[in-house]
């Protein structure tokens, strides 16, 4: 019943990523229905830290676990979207700049090894395979161990009617520029939000140090693609990101602002700005559009800026980052 129940809400989540940034809305409909780019665990009220709430939170922090995979397996679906085939290898989905992030095994903290195939076994914990039949068929396997069956089992990731249905709006979308966008911002969001909302801060048992610690044991950015061509450096022209953590009036949040292209059911493209900040502490208190809230905050963090990659002041942990070369060399 329970995986169920997580199964229908990252359902929910794959087509909550589009619905902002992928759709024909109007100017005048609430920013809260239609400009946060996706949602994940930490919109699921938990009422108060006990064992039953820390054990889903520590389950589900890990980017290739339930709310999370969307943004490791999305660039396969929008690689789709683009080309009209699946990429031939791992190699070419990374040079197509789609892919932002690469798994680590939780066990260990190093990057999960990329093999031709994985088998249900304990041994191959901490492997991934591409799987590649078609043009019109591929996907990444890793290995699970299934609590319900005692027993490893061979995941499929995209989960697979989440993929499909991300795919079908893709597909409906007919701007590709706009979907390549759109995903890298529902991305780079969510990687960030895994790492500022792990347990140890959501439950206030640690304040939030580096960016290395927290993405630890989780992920690593892939260091080709975390500055793509169509960012901007002005708040005020599109493509525009700033996500990081900050304190406001004495607590510690996480501040987004973005700015990127919309468009209306008649089709005039417009663009978009949009800010929102919420606690790093377990809460639903999220405030969109706040501009004087975020202006306001003190000791702001960056992990995330394309101002700031443009420039060059924004400097990433190297212990969380990852090169294709060592994603493609792992023996």
């Amino acid at each position: 019943m329970r995986k169920r129940f997580l199964m229908i809400i990252f359902i929910a989540l794959i087509a909550s990523l589009t619905n902002p940034l992928f759709s024909n809305e109007s100017q005048n409909k609430n920013s809260q229905d239609i400009i946060k780019p996706s949602v994940d665990d930490r919109q699921i009220k938990l009422a108060s830290p006990d064992a039953n709430a820390r054990a889903f939170a520590e389950k589900e922090k890990w980017i290739l676990h339930g709310m999370r995979e969307h943004c490791f397996s999305s660039a396969l679906p929008l690689f789709y979207r683009i080309n009209n085939r699946y990429p031939v290898d791992v190699k070419e989905l990374i040079d197509s700049g789609y892919l932002l992030a690469w798994p680590a095994d939780p066990s260990s903290g190093k990057p999960l090894r990329l093999v031709d195939k994985v088998k249900p076994v304990k041994d191959d914990l901490g492997k991934i395979a591409y799987i590649r039949t078609s043009d019109s068929n591929a996907h990444f396997e890793i290995v699970d161990y299934n609590d319900a069956e005692n027993d490893y089992a061979i995941r499929e990731l995209p989960y697979p009617p989440a993929g499909q249905s991300l795919l079908s709006k893709l597909q409906d979308n007919n701007s590709p520029a706009k979907a390549i966008e759109g995903v890298f911002m529902a991305n780079m969001t969510d990687l960030i939000g895994i790492a500022m909302h792990k347990p140890e801060y959501r439950f206030g048992e640690k304040h939030f140090d580096s960016f290395d610690k927290a993405v630890e044991g989780n992920y690593f950015l892939i260091k080709e693609n975390i500055k793509p061509s169509f960012i901007s450096a002005d708040s005020s022209i599109p493509f525009f990101l700033e996500i990081g953590v900050a304190s406001l009036d004495g607590r510690e949040v996480e501040f987004f602002e973005a700015t990127f292209r919309s468009t209306t059911p008649t089709g005039r493209e417009y663009i978009r700005h949009m800010t929102w900040e919420e606690p790093l502490m377990d809460s639903l208190d999220i405030k969109y559009n706040d501009e004087e809230a975020v202006n306001r905050m003190t000791g702001k963090q960056y992990l995330y800026s394309t101002r700031m990659l443009l420039d060059g002041s924004l400097n990433i942990p190297q212990k969380a980052l990852i090169s294709k070369k060592e994603i493609l060399n792992m023996e």
